[in-house]
């Protein structure tokens, strides 16, 4: 037969010849149980007992690394992150807009990180654009050009014939851009 002192920390069983010994799922380490295996007296041998300790740990794990950056599509996206077995994923896990953000991998029972597993992950700006209306001179003022992700467009009301610069200041999601777009003369 055999038995644990701490069957908390580890069980036994026996199978013919072979002694097997359980860890159990820890929440901390250095746990301690002892092992006890008997043997009865039989017609061919004496009686006879052996003890063993064992101390078990938690499985040391891996915080996964930073991913590669993703880039703002107007939907929503994951962060690319993959917990190791033996962890649970927390904090931000997905999302939209263009930021940094931070993913958790927090260790279940039975294993541990040798530090808090936090990983930054990015979505970058996406491009911003400005597209040319191509006017001509009619002596009052015309919008040229239009812009995509701007949260303002400076430059774009222009009367003169001439080439000007339109400057598209992005919005929370887009970086800034420019373009020269024209106003061409008449005969």
């Amino acid at each position: 037969s055999c038995s644990s002192s701490d069957s908390s920390v580890a069980t036994c069983s026996i199978s013919g010849n072979n002694v097997s010994i359980v860890p159990k799922a820890l929440t901390s380490d250095n746990k301690v149980s002892t092992i006890t295996v008997s043997l009865s007296e039989g017609s061919n041998y004496l009686a006879t007992s052996a003890s063993y300790t064992a101390t078990v740990n938690r499985e040391v794990i891996t915080c996964p690394s930073s991913p590669s950056n993703r880039t703002y599509n107007g939907s929503s996206q994951g962060s690319g992150i993959t917990c190791p077995t033996g962890s649970s994923a927390g904090g931000t896990t997905s999302s939209t807009n263009a930021g940094t953000y931070s993913q958790t991998c927090t260790n279940n029972a039975g294993y541990k990180f040798n530090a808090t597993c936090s990983v930054s992950w990015t979505i970058a700006k996406a491009s911003s654009s400005i597209t040319c209306t191509n006017k001509s001179y009619t002596g009052s003022a015309q919008t040229i050009a239009t812009g995509s992700g701007c949260s303002s467009l400076s430059g774009a009301s222009q009367t003169n014939a001439g080439d000007y610069t339109v400057t598209c200041n992005g919005d929370a999601n887009h970086n800034n851009s420019t373009n020269t777009c024209s106003i061409s003369k008449v005969a």
